[in-house]
């Protein structure tokens, strides 16, 4: 007879069945990845969270992660913890974008390719924020900041010493009226750092050249980021100040920068707030961003720049500066981008062909924006002598060609085709039309072979406009 002891041990001892032993980690990795990518984003959080080997998977696999978002409403991310959780099981990201918003928690992928990762983040607080930089730590390259801090500037440049490997650093400020008395410590150099942005103030119209502000910065901010530029003055390439606010920091730059950005108004001082250009004496690359219409601002602020400028970008353009420009001898600019302002005049049809004139060097033109008048009409106006060098002309049209399109459809094929044809350079000119198109006017053949060998062409292949990436139409100009 058996006893309820002797019944227990032979239940135990008996063999199980292998069904009820299976669980979801008993399946190998393709069938676990089957499972994962059908899991919401708050769901594969969670697995990443409770086993390694499922944490190896998230962190591995890109794929499982395209077109989640994670917040407080759907997903375990209702704090900073929620959030350091989730860069834990997520692939790893070298990019970080901030969105500091009050009481909100939330986070998106833009980026999954393995040599740019791109996450944006929401968070309530510049500490929240320093929080998930020393997270990301050593992978960081490209870190920025891009609305709403008031506050705690100091606790996000504390962070960056956990971060060796930054190459850009951007930080756009809303209004800053706190005082701000962190500085940077001399001695501690991001060796890789090589890109500084910086701006102050509300930005809805930055592409268009004009910036509204709220008021200025408390005076002490200015000296923190000093700190910040004085500790990295030997390295830096770059350095960008979307804030006539800002430009007191110019005298913080390195004199060999290559390339620059300054926004200069008459809120700023005008063209004596870009003084600081005198003591440049590297510099390849300007941008000048303009608010006000007076074209003795462009002309006082170039004349200030010492070096031989092989770029120059000019936004908040009109038709006035861009005469300006024909008359500042600029001999040296071999890049040049012209963007319009809102609400500008437009420009008359003969005034690009008299600025031109004043660049003799000139071998790419962009017009990035134009305004109220059609691009091709400028293009009729433009004579051989005044583009000896030119090779490449891009610019936007709002002209929407319908699918199946031929690029005689287009009303400025005329003026292009021409142009090309009787230019002195093997000339280039790169319409942008809507729809994601563009037409490409040129000499040479169309064969693909052709096209591979030329380099303006594989300039324009690589362009791509807010991610979008343009069809060509290739045309031969015979």
């Amino acid at each position: 007879m058996l006893t309820r002891r002797k019944h227990a041990l032979m239940l135990l001892e008996s063999p199980k069945d292998p069904i009820e032993e299976m669980t979801l980690l008993s399946l190998h990795d393709g069938a676990l990845l089957e499972v994962l990518s059908r899991l919401s984003g708050a769901d594969l959080c969670a697995a990443g969270l409770a086993s390694p080997r499922l944490r190896a998977l998230t962190r591995t696999h890109t794929s499982l992660w395209r077109g989640k978002r994670y917040s407080g409403a759907d997903s375990h991310v209702k704090d900073v913890d929620g959030l350091v959780d989730l860069l834990r099981v997520a692939p790893r990201v070298t990019r970080l974008q901030f969105e500091i918003r009050d009481d909100e928690y939330a986070a998106h992928f833009d980026n999954l390719a393995r040599q740019s990762r791109s996450l944006t983040v929401a968070c309530p607080s510049a500490e929240c924020c320093a929080t998930l930089i020393e997270e990301v730590g050593t992978r960081l390259k490209r870190l920025t900041i891009h609305s709403g801090l008031r506050c705690g500037l100091g606790s996000i440049l504390s962070s960056l010493r956990h971060t060796p490997s930054l190459v850009e650093l951007a930080v756009y400020m809303d209004s800053y009226l706190e005082r701000c008395d962190f500085r940077w410590p001399q001695s501690l150099v991001l060796s890789q750092l090589r890109n500084v942005v910086l701006r102050f103030g509300v930005d809805e119209f930055a592409d268009l050249g004009i910036l509204y502000f709220i008021v200025e910065p408390h005076p002490t901010l200015l000296e923190a980021l000093r700190s910040l530029l004085l500790a990295h003055r030997r390295q830096l390439l770059h350095v960008q100040l979307f804030t006539s606010h800002l430009l007191p920091l110019l005298d913080s730059c390195p004199s060999r920068l290559e390339r620059l950005t300054v926004l200069v108004d008459l809120a700023g001082g005008g063209a004596e707030g870009a003084a600081g250009l005198r003591r440049m004496r590297g510099l390849k690359h300007l941008a000048v961003m303009l608010t006000d219409d007076d074209p003795a601002i462009l002309e006082e602020t170039l004349r200030y720049c010492r070096c031989a400028l092989e770029g120059l970008s000019v936004a908040g353009c009109n038709d006035e500066m861009l005469r300006a420009l024909g008359r500042m001898g600029l001999a040296s600019v071999k890049h040049l981008e012209l963007l319009t302002g809102l609400f500008q005049e437009p420009w008359g049809v003969e005034s690009l062909d008299v600025a031109l004139a004043g660049l003799p060097n000139l071998v790419y033109l962009t017009v990035v924006r134009l305004l109220n008048v059609r691009p091709f009409e400028l293009l009729r106006h433009l004579s051989a002598a005044s583009i000896p060098n030119l090779c490449l002309i891009v610019f936007p049209d709002n002209f929407n060609a319908a699918a199946s399109y031929s690029p005689t459809d287009y009303p400025g094929f005329g003026d292009c085709h021409d142009l090309v044809r009787r230019a002195p350079k093997q000339l280039h000119v790169a319409v942008k039309l809507e729809g994601d198109r563009r037409i490409l006017f040129f000499r040479h053949s169309v064969a693909k072979s052709a096209v591979a060998v030329c380099q303006v062409c594989a300039e324009t292949e690589d362009d791509e406009i807010d991610g979008k990436v343009f069809i060509d139409q290739y045309v031969q100009v015979q």
